[in-house]
């Protein structure tokens, strides 16, 4: 949306009007969310005038800004960012939900990507699917025509099997990690198809490490407070090299000379209860002064 800040800047300034408008239909506008400039909500008809009410309640949200909201009819299934939200039965379930346009046009092979980014890709689509849709057939269908897609952008089965068969067997785990993990060090690099692969790193820094022909293994070397480091794990993590966009269209910008602007802000806040604890000390004095002329 042109700067970083502005989904929030969108997000607040229709918040203003919501917050007026949505009491005032609270009997049937029983759920509402909205994402920018997405809202999905559910409606409960009336007893009478029903239709009535859903006009005026389009009319009070365009009511807004110049910006006018567009309306889909009233139904039992509808789409909201990537879900498709049926009403069956009284239940809703849900489902995947893709453009028509959409060419997934995903990652081909002969890319100089690490071998982490599919494995990243596959166990993150694997576990969207699982999470948005309800039921098992469209689970399945949505994975299996994900599969289809990257055969044709030409991944093998031979690589693809093994990855999604990993994928589809934590794809109920949860992000809980252990407490008793043994710590580990993180080693990054430029990612780079001639430099060394992850697992020669990994058998390296096992056999030099800790697994070494003389000397302590890493694990049972002390620091300078005579504690054991406890590491025996290497998270090799590869990053992307700098390219032309990184240094033609740079993400930082320089500091400008001079204070930040937080010092601003503090001082600004400070003047703030000073002037109000000021003034609050002024009115208490002048009711003092005032009751004691009414005794005398």
């Amino acid at each position: 949306m042109g700067t970083p800040p502005a989904p929030m800047y969108a997000t607040l300034y229709f918040a203003i009007h919501e917050a007026a408008v949505n009491p005032r239909f609270k009997d049937n506008l029983t759920f509402y969310q909205r994402y920018i400039d997405d809202i999905l909500g559910i409606w409960i008809p009336s007893s009478d005038d029903d239709d009535q009410r859903w006009e005026d309640f389009q009319r009070e949200i365009n009511k807004f800004g110049k910006l006018k909201w567009e309306f889909s009819e009233r139904a039992k299934s509808t789409t909201f960012m990537d879900l498709e939200l049926t009403i069956t039965d009284g239940r809703v379930t849900s489902k995947l939900f893709e453009k028509a346009l959409n060419l997934h046009l995903y990652l081909p092979t002969t890319t100089a990507h690490p071998p982490s980014v599919l494995k990243g890709m596959v166990h993150g689509t694997v576990k969207r699917i699982h999470r948005l849709s309800s039921d098992e057939a469209n689970q399945r269908d949505s994975t299996r025509d994900f599969y289809i897609r990257l055969r044709q952008r030409g991944y093998t089965p031979r690589l693809l099997h093994p990855i999604f068969r990993d994928a589809l067997a934590k794809k109920v785990t949860t992000n809980d990690k252990e407490t008793d993990e043994p710590r580990a060090v993180h080693f990054h690099m430029p990612f780079h198809p001639g430099n060394p692969r992850s697992f020669q790193l990994q058998h390296l820094f096992r056999h030099h490490l800790l697994r070494p022909y003389s000397g302590w293994p890493l694990y049972m070397v002390r620091n300078h407070k005579k504690a054991r480091l406890n590491v025996r794990r290497m998270i090799v993590a590869f990053h992307k090299p700098r390219s032309l966009r990184n240094l033609l269209f740079p993400w930082r910008l320089r500091q400008s000379p001079g204070s930040e602007v937080s010092v601003f802000l503090r001082r600004k806040q400070r003047s703030r209860t000073t002037t109000t604890t000021t003034t609050t000390t002024t009115k208490t004095t002048t009711t003092m002064t005032e009751n004691s002329s009414e005794k005398k």
